[in-house]
């Protein structure tokens, strides 16, 4: 058996299959995988003879072949080159992960530039959404504009946010332990499902995710309006007999910012960064938000943390303290 770096992959990727990995993280893999290596004459080398030069020549024509390439796109493909000369390693293939080693000489990755206005709901923004919630949830009686609501309140992962069952709060309090996630079924199409575990369980270490958090007053109103009106389930955000879905978060929230005129739109992930900077805003220490928002380490949560005010705000207290 010639073991190539195409049939290591093939193994690595049924390997994966049978650890707690996300469904769709191995579909990333995949299309990662036919998108950046397949094409590469390479992977129909066996292990033993890919060298280090060969890798990096690679990965550097690859920078200059995808131009917008992101440092954490970088990140994700070398996950995959990383898992296979390991499981390589393991098989005594191969006597090292040379992955590690790999050094770039092309022109620097594409950074993601961190603005304000693409990642959180500046402080007048927040009121607007708010406002339409009210306002869609009147017209509608919809759950989903309640569930955007009390997720600018709790700075939940949305995944969490629609896992919740009414069984997780006790004493003004809530137990944030499952999460509602894309997966796969078994004729490969997508589809969601709860499973009884948070973000961070998978790895191995600390579940930092699994966490118990107070309910404010006006995250707790929006329960009281739910359990008033909800049907039998145990789930909260439960309604016309199933859970709410991610997407439907996402298209009502484009819809208000459309109608108000919020650019550039943001997605539902906004409502948490939105928290945890507002937390920022009215002086929370950092560990506190971390603990929070349920993340492992602090260099995490200050990147969820941004300015919610506009540049003329800033602009007249600059001008008001000097």
């Amino acid at each position: 058996m010639i073991h190539t770096f195409k049939y290591c992959y093939a193994e690595w990727i049924e390997s994966l299959k049978k650890t707690n990995l996300k469904d769709v993280t191995i579909l990333r893999h995949k299309q990662r995988y036919e998108k950046y290596i397949a094409h590469s004459k390479w992977i129909e080398y066996e292990l033993k003879d890919i060298s280090l030069s060969i890798i990096e020549e690679w990965a550097n024509s690859l920078i200059k072949d995808f131009p917008k390439l992101t440092t954490q796109e970088w990140s994700n493909i070398r996950s995959i080159l990383r898992g296979v000369f390991h499981l390589a390693l393991v098989h005594e293939y191969v006597s090292e992960n040379i992955i590690d080693k790999i050094k770039l000489t092309s022109r620097t990755l594409a950074k993601k530039r961190n603005n304000a206005r693409k990642k959180v709901f500046l402080l007048h923004e927040e009121f607007i959404i708010l406002e339409e919630c009210k306002k869609d949830f009147k017209d509608s009686g919809s759950f989903v504009p309640l569930a955007i609501q009390f997720n600018l309140f709790m700075g939940l992962r949305v995944g969490e946010l629609l896992a919740i069952k009414w069984s997780d709060i006790c004493d003004n309090k809530i137990h944030i332990q499952r999460q509602y996630e894309k997966s796969i079924d078994a004729h490969g199409n997508h589809c969601y499902k709860v499973v009884e575990y948070t973000k961070t369980a998978r790895s191995g270490q600390e579940d930092s995710s699994d966490r118990i958090i107070p309910i404010p007053e006006k995250a707790q109103e929006v329960l009281d309006v739910i359990k008033e009106l909800s049907e039998k389930s145990e789930y909260i955000f439960y309604q016309d007999g199933k859970l709410i879905t991610t997407s439907m978060l996402n298209h009502r929230l484009y819809k208000y910012q459309k109608i108000r005129g919020i650019s550039p739109l943001k997605s539902s992930h906004a409502l948490r960064r939105t928290y945890a900077s507002k937390l920022n805003y009215y002086g929370f220490n950092v560990k506190t938000i971390q603990s929070l928002l349920g993340h492992r380490n602090v260099e995490t949560t200050y990147k969820y943390i941004f300015d919610l005010e506009e540049k003329d705000s800033l602009l007249s207290k600059l001008n008001s303290t000097f």
